[in-house]
This record gives C-alpha cells, structure tokens and sequence, in this order.
C-alpha cells in the first residue's frame, strides 16, 4: 500500500478519569490515523490503528473501487447474499471519528480491511471486472515486491507503482477497447473467439507460440510478461493517436506487428 497525507486523530476513547489529584484529561492510546492510500489510479480513504494493527478502509472509497454508484455502499453490503456468503461476523459499515480535507472532526462509514477482501472474493465471484483488477494487482505487487526484497534487490516505489498502474489500468485498456469497439461495429459484445484470435496473433509476434498452456500469467517468463506489457500499451497509444474505430480484428493485429 502506497500511503500519504497520515493525519492523528484520537478516538472515542478520549475520557476523563479522576485520580487522588483531581479530575484529569487522559489519552487513550489507541489513536487513529486517516490517510489517503493511492493505490493505481484510485485514492483510497483509510483508517489505521497502529497501537492494534486495525485497517479500516472508507465505504465511499469501496463504492469508487468497485464502481457501485455514489451513496449505494451500504444497500450494497448489507445484501443478504452477501452476508451469507461471508458468514461470521461481516460489517456492513461503522462510524468512526475522522477527519476530513479541511481538518474538521467528521464521522467516517468505514468497513474492517479483512471485511473488503470477503466483498472483493465476491465481487469476483459475480463478475465485477474491478474485483479482478484489485485482486490481481494486489498479488503482483505483493509477490513481486517481496520477490525482489527477499533476494537483496532494490524495487523502488516508482516502479511498484508502474506495476499496479498496469494491472489496474492498462493491463485491461486494450481488452476494455477491443469490447466497445466491437460492440459499436456489430451491435453485441465480442464473442470468446474474438479475445482469443487477438491474444493469439499477440503471442505468434512477440514468442513464436500460440499461447503459454492456457495460462499466460502463470507460464510466461518475466520477461515475456514485461514484452506483453509493453506490446498492448503501444497498440493503445496507436489506437488513441489515430482515433480508430472499427473491427478489432481488422486493427489489432495489424497494430501488433508493427510493435
């Protein structure tokens, strides 16, 4: 987690206990610290406590996450297919004390972090495509981050930052084009064979194979990865200079090969 602007704010805890020398104001000592988490291209509204380790993350910043719609965050989390699927204790949104960007004391819905991994595994499971996005640029930092670490070799924030930007974003800017596209052509979103066809005339270009046993993301080199990267980030910069709409089979392929 990328982590900035952390501000201190004392909880509810806050009292007044009386002693034999009188009634004095006493701190308690867990204190909360709201910080703006920037995590890809998302700002995330989150709430630490570091006398407990507690990691609280903003309903409205789940909303943006998820793209649920302004105001929709609670209906959202108290769905009963959703309780039943998280079983236990779920928490379907809390007030805190927190500040906002003014440094005024407001109160702030919040949902345990443990509790916004159960929404994201079932986000995933109905097919909410920011869910998979979320997931998987929080495995391919983590892992990598900690790859790289583990073996003494500097990962600077610049590039952890570079990874979750792909995987939030430009890892699905082309397949999120090559679906408008072909539905304003055709009327219908693309079949399976389409992404297919695309992923295949890609991977003949740039490795000489068809694919990687079904699973690029598991069998591909780094290097390959990196390659792929940087192949449909340039058929995206192409598609935007030239304005280009059409068939995706039509554009795509002839894009990749002059990468």
């Amino acid at each position: 987690m990328l982590i900035t602007a952390i501000r201190v704010l004392p909880t509810p805890r806050d009292r007044l206990t009386t002693t034999n020398q009188g009634t004095k104001s006493v701190m308690a000592k867990n204190i909360l610290r709201h910080c703006i988490t920037k995590y890809g291209n998302f700002e995330v509204e989150t709430i630490i406590n570091p006398t407990t380790e507690e990691l609280f993350v903003s309903v409205p910043s789940i909303e943006r996450m998820l793209d649920w719609g302004a105001n929709n965050g609670r209906k959202k989390l108290a769905a009963k297919k959703l309780k039943t699927f998280a079983g236990g204790s779920f928490t379907t949104g809390k007030n805190i004390n927190c500040l906002d960007k003014i440094g005024k004391v407001n109160r702030c819905t919040v949902i345990p972090f443990s509790d916004l991994l159960t929404v994201l595994y079932w986000e995933l499971k109905n097919d909410n495509p920011n869910a998979e996005r979320l997931l998987l640029a929080g495995f391919a930092d983590s892992f990598t981050s900690q790859a790289f670490e583990q073996a003494g070799i500097e990962y600077s924030l610049e590039k952890r930052k570079e990874l979750l930007a792909f995987y939030l974003v430009d890892y699905h800017e082309l397949f999120d084009w090559i679906r408008d596209a072909y539905l304003e052509k055709h009327g219908t979103k693309p079949p399976h064979a389409v992404y297919q066809a695309i992923n295949k005339a890609i991977n003949t270009h740039l490795f000489g194979k068809e694919h990687f046993n079904a699973n690029r993301r598991k069998n591909a080199t780094s290097r390959e990865l990196r390659d792929l990267e940087n192949c449909q980030r340039f058929a995206m910069r192409k598609i935007k200079q030239n304005n280009l709409t059409g068939d995706p089979l039509d554009i795509v392929p002839g894009l990749v090969k002059q990468y």
